[in-house]
């Protein structure tokens, strides 16, 4: 099972993380058959999954920079990876609450997981 997935234009694959997998996964479009691939230099997840749902890859996007965002459901980890050939994957952390949220924190389960993560030609990530 797949909860995030992202077009790369620049290389026409999409990238993946299955579920409950800890590893960074892409189909190349480039063929008439596509062919998926596993990153196996590096973890995509290095640390350790929590209980439930909570470490779980819910979201993904490339971003206008040529790298890949991943997020955990608990927004805990937001992780990027690279699409160049050696791929690198780096867990940059937990996301921080604007202080205009007020109580309504990104982390809290019942109010702030899922949603989706979109990326502007300007760099910036946004979360829904």
């Amino acid at each position: 099972m797949v909860a995030a997935i992202a077009y790369d234009a620049k290389n026409n694959r999409l990238y993946y993380a299955q579920m409950l997998g800890n590893q960074l996964r892409y189909l190349d479009l480039n063929s008439t058959t596509p062919k998926a691939y596993s990153v196996t230099t590096q973890l995509l997840k290095n640390f350790k999954n929590a209980a439930g749902e909570a470490s779980v890859i819910t979201r993904m996007v490339i971003a206008s920079d040529g790298n890949g965002y991943a997020l955990t459901n608990d927004n805990e980890h937001l992780i990027r990876f690279s699409t160049d050939k050696q791929t690198k994957i780096t867990d940059l952390g937990r996301l921080l609450d604007a202080p205009a949220n007020g109580d309504k924190s990104v982390r809290t389960q019942f109010t702030s997981w899922g949603g989706d993560m979109i990326a502007d030609a300007n760099g910036n990530l946004y979360l829904f």
